[in-house]
């Protein structure tokens, strides 16, 4: 066996660790995509899509008859550049992903545009660990949200992350069903970022002695009832019983369900469009800036030692997460 020195480059994630923590960042390989596209000397973007996204959901588009570039090939380095690091382009490139098959004019200009928005934020950089929260907080905090009917079909779209000393799981997805009410929309989007959190609750816990807490926050009050009370309800009636796993992991401790409002919901980026101000704002708590990190609506806060901790009252242990944090982020993400 050899010792080849700290780990600092994979997947075309380059690592790089100190006492701050641990810093991954795509900037070669994205450089390497928007020299492929000849986008390097272009001006950059503000926003991954224009504004008028409901332009690109229209049925009557016509196929383009030259394309500029290989539709599906651009989508597929973008969704690379997603399950690295890159979580704040979930969203753009799982919507323009619906027209892989017969994509129009306005539908390479949009892919485009994602290009440009990448142009200029190619060094954005993912911040895990470090002196932003303290080493023993065992905690597992995850934000759900539902864009209801976003999708062409009028499906729904859900968007997850998962943040454990920084974001190490994220979701941005099309719904399977068609979603008959924004509350339903909410519920089937907790039930599948429950699952991503208990099973990094039963992985941390393989990997030590102690158990993490977990606690799921959604911006939605009737999707939050729907699942902590175990009654029949006339319009919720159809739901698959599937859905209904995370009444299971709430009766039973294993995780914790928590209003936010929707003002601080970092998932919400990854359900549909924003504009610019509220982009920027989202990237400084999604990448692992020190100071917004305590502003998740309350649900951190540091106390003058500097020293990070929720504001409710939950357990902690003493499990050290720093060296395996960038081990977890290879694992679960989806898009």
């Amino acid at each position: 066996m050899e010792d080849l020195g700290s780990f600092k480059y994979t997947l075309g994630i380059r690592i790089t660790q100190s006492t701050e923590g641990i810093s991954m960042i795509q900037d070669k390989l994205i450089q390497q995509i928007l020299s492929e596209f000849n986008i390097e000397n272009s001006r950059p973007f503000t926003a991954p899509l224009p504004s008028n996204i409901n332009d690109l959901k229209s049925h009557d588009l016509e196929p383009c008859q030259n394309p500029p570039f290989h539709y599906q090939h651009a989508i597929e380095l973008l969704q690379y550049l997603v399950q690295g690091t890159r979580h704040n382009l979930a969203f753009s490139t799982s919507f323009m992903s619906q027209f892989l098959e017969s994509p129009s004019e306005i539908h390479f200009k949009a892919v485009e545009n994602i290009l440009k928005y990448l142009l200029g934020t190619k060094e954005l950089t993912l911040q895990l660990g470090g002196n932003n929260l303290q080493h023993d907080l065992n905690t597992i905090i995850g934000f759900s949200n539902a864009n209801w009917g976003g999708s062409k079909e009028c499906k729904s779209f859900s968007g997850s992350l998962i943040y454990y000393q920084g974001a190490i799981g994220w979701r941005s997805h099309k719904q399977k069903l068609v979603a008959l009410s924004s509350a339903e929309a909410e519920y089937n989007a907790l039930t599948e970022c429950s699952q991503d959190l208990f099973w990094l609750k039963q992985l941390l816990y393989e990997m030590s002695t102690n158990k993490c807490s977990g606690t799921l926050f959604s911006d939605n009050q009737s999707a939050i009832a729907i699942a902590s009370n175990q009654i029949y309800h006339h319009g919720t009636r159809h739901i698959n019983f599937r859905l209904h796993f995370i009444r299971d992991l709430i009766e039973k401790s294993k995780i914790r369900l928590q209003y936010l409002p929707t003002t601080n919901m970092v998932a919400d980026s990854l359900t549909k469009n924003f504009p610019i101000q509220k982009i920027k704002n989202h990237l400084k708590t999604m990448f692992g800036n020190e100071e917004s990190i305590t502003r998740y609506g309350g649900v951190l806060r540091k106390d003058p030692s500097g020293t990070v901790h929720l504001n409710k009252p939950f357990r902690h242990n003493s499990l050290r997460s720093q060296d395996i944090t960038p081990y977890i982020i290879f694992l679960f993400h989806k898009s």
